[in-house]
C-alpha cells in the first residue's frame, strides 16, 4: 500500500493553452522485505567450480563480529518526491 499526495496550480495564459506546475510525494507503508526468504549473498557451487549464483541484499544475511547472523536491511519503504510540470493545449 502506498500513501500519496500532490498539491499544484494551474496558471492560464490567456492564450489557447496552459501551464501546470505541482509537488508530489509518496510513501510505502508496506515493508518490501520478506521474513520468509533467507539466502546468501554469494553462493558457490562445489560441481561447477566457476558457477557462482548471487542473491539479493533484500533477502541476505551475514555473520557478524560477534558471531550472529544479520541481516543486511531490516525494513524496506519506497519513497518518492519530484515536481511535475505539465503543459495543456485547448480551445
Amino acid at each position: 500500500m502506498q500513501v500519496a499526495i500532490e498539491a499544484g496550480v494551474k496558471w492560464y495564459t490567456g492564450t489557447n493553452w496552459s501551464i501546470y506546475s505541482g509537488i508530489y510525494g509518496e510513501y510505502g507503508v508496506n515493508n518490501l522485505v520478506s521474513q520468509k526468504d533467507k539466502k546468501n549473498f554469494i553462493a558457490y557451487d562445489v560441481l561447477k567450480d566457476t558457477k557462482f549464483t548471487n542473491g539479493s541484499s533484500f533477502t541476505t544475511e551475514y555473520m557478524n563480529t560477534n558471531g550472529k547472523l544479520t541481516k543486511f536491511t531490516e525494513q524496506i519503504h519506497p519513497l518518492a518526491v519530484g515536481v511535475k510540470i505539465r503543459v495543456s493545449f485547448g480551445w
